[in-house]
């Protein structure tokens, strides 16, 4: 059996999750984007911090070790001669986060007021160290960072399994998702407040 879920994926300040790459001569730091040129969230990184959240659960003693196995996966012992682990994957299943179809469609459009719109999703922040002796910047210090501006993004989750295993999957996740606060980079500074929630709730 399969239980599908959407995941509604709601920023509440701007947000950064990286390409790993530049853009232009001036910004050190991309956003992540899809081969439409929007902004979206990696399922493997949306995944993976509600894992985490799972395996707090589980070390203050609310959750076992082995319940977050099952449904995120594991890393087996290696065995044999080939001194090689492998994984065992879990029942969870997490799609990217993207803006709804139609948000996404307007966005895509010729239309000059869904041009402009898409041009003001992102936006650019710089940083510098300071010099602590005169408190003027360091030399070659300066740091571009690019942004997006908050937005509500939408994820699918499916659990596999018995109807046992998809009701008990939905139970953890329903615990594990109100500890998620933050995605993305730089969220020491204020940067990427979330908060998530299943599709159909206030």
């Amino acid at each position: 059996m399969n239980g599908h879920r959407t995941l509604v994926v709601e920023f509440l300040d701007t947000w950064h999750v990286g390409s790993g790459r530049g853009r232009g001569s001036h910004l050190d730091a991309a956003v992540e984007r899809d081969v439409d040129g929007l902004p979206y969230l990696p399922g493997r990184l949306l995944r993976g911090v509600i894992r985490d959240a799972a395996e707090a659960l589980c070390a203050w003693g609310h959750l076992q070790s082995q319940q977050v196995a099952d449904l995120f996966g594991t890393l087996l012992p290696a065995e044999g001669a080939s001194g090689l682990a492998h994984a065992r994957p879990g029942r969870l299943q997490v799609s990217d986060a993207r803006l709804p179809p139609d948000e996404r469609a307007w966005l895509g459009s010729a239309d000059e007021e869904a041009q402009a719109a898409r041009s003001a999703l992102f936006l650019e922040s710089f940083q510098t160290a300071i010099d602590e002796r005169y408190g003027t910047a360091r030399s070659r210090t300066l740091r571009g960072t690019e942004l997006v501006v908050p937005l509500t993004l939408h994820a699918e989750l499916g659990v596999q399994g018995t109807a046992d295993d998809i009701a008990q999957g939905w139970a953890l996740l329903e615990r594990s998702l109100p500890l998620v606060r933050a995605l993305g980079a730089h969220k020491t500074r204020g940067h990427g407040r979330v908060q998530l929630r299943w599709g159909g709730q206030a």
